[in-house]
């Protein structure tokens, strides 16, 4: 598939007023992925941390005929799952520091290889970047400093959400980046980092119904009606 052929897809899917049954949906987040969606590409986000993610509820719920929308920016919520006549309006949120992951993949480019848990020495526009040395070191995991790392990121998305009234109610994705831990059996450890940010949160202000957390690899999803 040509980039323009994904990108077509990704539009469609995106405008399709009457959603799309889960199948069509996961046979179409499928042939997006066999072409090159770029990063900062302005459809690059909706793809990855919203419509791809949104199938991956959808099938992690096992609901008959399950309709999914995917909705553009000029809707309220970023998607709707809909089964047994029932509608579930779905908020997704970044566990990142977006203006530092926007920085490693400018240094990516720049350079082939960028740190991948640290914060990118710049200084400089975007148009005038000037890149400090960045070099690459050994990053210990699987510590309580870690998951509490992880944690803390889950719950910076999660009360950047909870400041909008108009998400009660609603159910909300977390999404974030677990290829640090690449292989499927190790994808289990990151409930450690979920349970955690859930303590908090439980205590803390109730807005969602319920929360979602799902890897950016596929193979990862956290439930709160579960955790």
């Amino acid at each position: 598939m040509i980039d323009q052929d994904a990108y077509d897809l990704i539009e469609d899917m995106l405008n399709r007023s009457s959603g799309l049954g889960l199948e069509e949906a996961k046979e179409s987040v499928e042939s997006v992925l066999k072409g090159v969606v770029e990063y900062g590409h302005r459809l690059h986000h909706p793809f990855f941390y919203e419509i791809r993610p949104l199938v991956i509820i959808a099938e992690y719920l096992q609901k008959p005929n399950v309709r999914l929308k995917f909705c553009s920016q000029h809707e309220q919520y970023d998607g709707e799952i809909i089964f047994g006549g029932v509608s579930k309006k779905i908020e997704f949120t970044r566990a990142v520091d977006g203006f530092n992951e926007a920085l490693q993949m400018e240094l990516l480019k720049k350079r082939g290889m960028v740190p991948a848990f640290r914060k990118i020495e710049a200084t400089g526009s975007k148009h005038k970047r000037v890149f400090g040395k960045n070099e690459t070191s050994f990053v210990e995991v699987k510590t309580e400093k870690w998951f509490q790392k992880i944690s803390d990121g889950f719950v910076q998305a999660y009360e950047k959400k909870l400041k909008n009234d108009k998400y009660s109610g609603y159910w909300l994705c977390i999404t974030f980046d677990d290829w640090v831990l690449p292989k499927s059996e190790e994808k289990s450890l990151f409930n450690k980092s979920c349970q955690i940010f859930w303590a908090r949160q439980k205590a803390a202000k109730t807005l969602f119904e319920r929360v979602f957390i799902v890897g950016d690899s596929s193979k990862f999803l956290w439930d709160s009606n579960s955790g």
